[in-house]
């Protein structure tokens, strides 16, 4: 019987996930309230709003991810560790 190679293990946690509804800021605070998350990913405009760390910053409109990064440096925010887009960028 041939064994499976093992491979690295895929990570594992919770992620709060920021989208732009309205209501997303009572929404945050409610999930905050309910655990501690591993990372923290934002989608569209919350790439510019959220004040805290980025774990990755998401979104399908490549074109306007340096207007988002170019204000959430403005608003003192670190850069995001990832950039994750559906297409390239400039």
């Amino acid at each position: 019987m041939a064994r499976r190679r093992r491979t690295a293990a895929k990570p594992q946690g919770v992620a709060l996930v920021l989208g732009s509804a309205d209501g997303v800021w009572q929404e945050i605070a409610a999930a905050q309230a309910l655990t501690r998350f591993d990372a923290v990913i934002a989608v569209n405009d919350m790439i510019m709003f959220w004040p805290g760390p980025l774990d990755c910053a998401v979104t399908l409109h490549p074109e306007k991810m340096r207007d988002w990064l170019d204000g959430r440096a403005a608003r003192r925010g670190a850069p995001p560790k990832r950039l994750a887009c559906h297409a390239e960028w400039k």
